[in-house]
């Protein structure tokens, strides 16, 4: 966690999983770490903050970035990366959570069961298999490229398709 009244300058944030056994020992790679950043006054940076799974046969879940600044109402979400493709699921827990906006990148992510997620922006870029008993965007972007596939009983709020990007609705019961 790093909070700060001000935060300036460069450098890299680093949180990633560790790599997977080889050989005879393959096991999978550890998910990506979870960095939060809460800044309460002037946020200048361009940090570089990564959180990508761990390396092996089988890679481990994407990664949590939480950055919230100032004047913000909620925390906004970056999962995953465009160069690691997860194969285990990133778990966002909590009662009906509320964030500003969410930024998927290749990634699994499965909000908890009878929870409502509200968030003002969706956005996915590559392609992103997401789970929610309600999910409550105020706006869902599928970037050009994407693929969303969408496991929820109910969503709200508009769709914007870009380009060759794909939207899948499943039909599931949770």
């Amino acid at each position: 966690n790093l909070t700060a009244a001000a935060l300036t300058g460069s450098g890299v944030l680093r949180a990633s999983g560790g790599a997977g056994g080889t050989g005879n020992y393959l096991g999978g790679g550890g998910g990506g770490g979870r960095i939060s950043i809460l800044v309460s006054s002037n946020d200048s940076s361009t940090l570089d903050v990564q959180t990508d799974p761990g390396n092996s046969p089988y890679t481990g879940g994407s990664g949590v970035i939480a950055r919230k600044g100032p004047n913000e109402s909620g925390y906004s979400l970056t999962l995953g990366s465009l160069t690691a493709v997860p194969q285990a699921v990133t778990l966002l827990s909590g009662s009906s959570p509320t964030f500003a906006d969410i930024t998927i990148y290749n990634s699994i992510v499965n909000f908890d069961t009878g929870s409502t997620a509200t968030i003002r922006g969706l956005l996915i870029r590559g392609t992103a298999t997401v789970t929610a008993a309600r999910l409550a965007p105020s706006a869902l972007e599928v970037a050009n490229g994407a693929v969303l596939q969408l496991n929820a009983q109910s969503t709200s709020g508009n769709l914007q398709i870009d380009g060759s990007g794909t939207f899948r609705q499943m039909n599931t019961a949770q």
